[in-house]
Order: structure tokens, then C-alpha cells, then sequence
């Protein structure tokens, strides 16, 4: 069977590009391959020789262990590291150890800057993201650049953003300030199709390669439970938004008007504040993200509109000024 389907030089090559299945599927085979094509009965040849039958299953053998090694991602290098502790690889552990090393290292790299993305590095401190997790990264820092000038700058916006209620409302003025900071490293899409139809609030385009970023944006204090977040998170964000095959980076990103004093823990029962629904959900975002074995990234981001507590010198010149008055 392994003569057959991947042993001839004619052979098709494996099928599967996903590096999810495509590892998991490899990591099977390559285990037959070794139980049933056992090394010790190879056969020896000198000179020249026709192939016959069992060396095609060796080229296969080889073949499958070659095609998992060069499969990107986390799952194929921990299939990797777990053969070589496996008795029928026995014979090679530390060689298997070292290309899992090798293939973790070819996987922290990334394509040569172009000589654009040299202008953009040096005319704006930051080159366009070009893969998931840049651009994933790069959403981070815009969204906290964001909370920033919410709660700091002298031109904040947050009154206005606290009188809004509805959610398509803050959606297009979140997407508007996502657009402002762009910078071009990226363009901002509103509703745009995901998988199965179904439409995110926020979608960020990276400008180089064909990676995207789902923004899933609630109101907090819009009669949400904490429950009723959670689920959005799982099944909205994730189970919908994220199912793309090229987008798997997403946010879940609530917002804060302070309409609601506290929300009811899911679990306890007891009353949790905004900080802490939002750590709540950032703990159930990393357990989908570890759980995804490495297919999409996952933040709960939250921003708060209400107006930041005044340091005490603050406060003693505002009591003075209201005594005046």
C-alpha cells in the first residue's frame, strides 16, 4: 500500500495543504510507515539494481517523514518531538530533536522586506504586517493606541463615544478611527463575507500578502451578561469569523459607558467589574487559542470611556475652584 500511494517516482504527492490535518494525518502515516515498513528488513543492494516493490515502500517511508518535517506549525513540530521518543525511532531520537528545532526556527522567520516596506520602516517606524500574527500584533497596538487616546489625550472623543448606544453606530466610528491609524499597512473593511455568509463587524486587510483580522465589537453594558459574552466570543467570533482559512486572527473588543455597575460572575455568582469580565474572557480566549493548536490568535480587548480618576492634585484644585464658584 505505501509502494502504491507514495513510494513510485510518478507517486502523487500528499494532498493536504492545511498544516492542521496535514500534520496530524502525517504524523499517522509516517508511525504506519515505520511499524510496517521496518528498517531491519531494508533491503541491501550493490551496484546497479532494479527497484522492486519493498524499496518503492522505503521511498515512501522516507518520503512521509519528509513531508512531515516540512509541514509548518506547532502541531507537526510536537508530532515531530513525539516520535523520537517512540520506540520504532529508536534508532535517530536526537536527529529527530534537532529538525524539530530546525523546522521551529524555519517557522520564525519571515519572507525579505521589500524595498517599499524599507521606505515604510523608515518614513513611519513600522513595516506592513506580512503574515497572521503581525498583523494580529499590529491590531493590538492600534487598539491600545486607541485606549490611549481615550483616556489621555487632550482631544479624547470618549464623551462622544459614551453617548453612543447602538452597537452598528460604534462599530462605524471604531472602524473610522481603525482607518485613521492605518498608516497603510493595513485597510479597514466593514460586514465583510467571512465563512458561511456570515458578516463581521470589523475586518482589518493586510496590504501585503492575504492575511485578515476579525473585530467582533460589543457594548458591555447593553444587557449583555457575562455568559452571553462568553458565547459570542466562542461561537461568533471564533466559531464563524475565524473559520476562514485566511483569517485567523481575531478580537473580541467591548466597550465600557459605565451604564452598568457590575456584572454577575458565570460561575460564583458573585458581582465582577468591567476589569474583571474582561481578564474572565481573556482567560477563556487563551484556552481557545491553546486549544486550536495554533490555527488562529485570539484577544479580548476592553475600552473604558469613563472619564479617568483625577490624581489627588487634581483634585485639590477642582475642590478650590468648585469653593470659589
Amino acid at each position: 500500500m505505501f509502494a502504491a500511494l507514495f513510494g513510485q517516482r510518478d507517486a502523487n504527492s500528499f494532498g493536504i495543504e492545511k498544516p492542521l490535518p496535514r500534520a496530524a494525518a502525517l504524523g499517522q502515516l509516517v508511525r504506519a510507515a515505520y511499524a510496517n515498513v521496518r528498517m531491519a528488513d531494508d533491503n541491501v543492494h550493490e551496484g546497479s539494481y532494479t527497484p522492486n516493490r519493498r524499496d518503492e515502500a522505503e521511498r515512501a517511508r522516507g518520503y512521509l517523514l519528509q513531508a512531515l518535517l516540512a509541514t509548518p506549525g506547532q502541531l507537526a513540530h510536537d508530532e515531530i518531538v513525539a516520535l523520537s521518543d517512540e520506540p520504532d525511532f529508536a534508532h535517530f531520537p536526537d536527529r529527530l530533536k534537532l529538525l524539530a528545532r530546525q523546522s521551529a526556527a524555519r517557522d520564525a522567520e519571515f519572507p525579505a522586506f521589500s524595498a517599499d516596506d524599507i521606505v515604510a520602516l523608515d518614513t513611519q517606524f513600522e513595516a506592513p504586517p506580512h503574515d497572521r500574527d503581525g498583523l494580529f500584533q499590529l491590531m493590538l497596538d492600534r487598539l491600545d493606541d486607541e485606549a490611549e487616546y481615550i483616556a489621555h489625550h487632550e482631544f479624547t472623543t470618549r464623551k462622544t463615544l459614551r453617548s453612543i448606544k447602538d452597537e452598528t453606530e460604534m462599530q462605524r466610528t471604531l472602524a473610522g478611527r481603525l482607518d485613521a491609524q492605518a498608516k497603510g499597512a493595513y485597510r479597514v473593511v466593514r460586514e465583510n463575507e467571512a465563512a458561511d455568509a456570515k458578516r463581521n463587524d470589523i475586518q482589518l486587510l493586510a496590504v501585503r500578502g492575504d492575511q485578515m483580522a476579525a473585530i467582533e465589537v460589543k457594548i458591555a453594558d447593553n444587557r449583555y451578561s457575562v455568559a452571553e459574552l462568553e458565547w459570542a466570543l466562542e461561537h461568533q467570533l471564533v466559531g464563524q469569523y475565524l473559520r476562514h482559512e485566511r483569517c485567523k486572527a481575531g478580537c473580541f473588543l467591548l466597550t465600557y459607558h459605565g451604564r452598568k455597575g457590575s456584572w454577575e460572575h458565570p460561575v460564583t455568582s458573585e458581582p465582577i467589574s468591567f476589569e474583571q469580565v474582561i481578564l474572565y474572557l481573556s482567560d477563556k480566549a487563551a484556552a481557545l487559542e491553546a486549544g486550536s493548536n495554533g490555527d488562529y490568535r485570539l484577544a479580548v480587548v476592553g475600552l473604558d470611556l469613563n472619564d479617568p480618576p483625577l490624581v489627588q492634585a487634581q483634585l485639590g484644585r477642582a475642590r478650590r475652584a468648585a469653593k470659589t464658584e
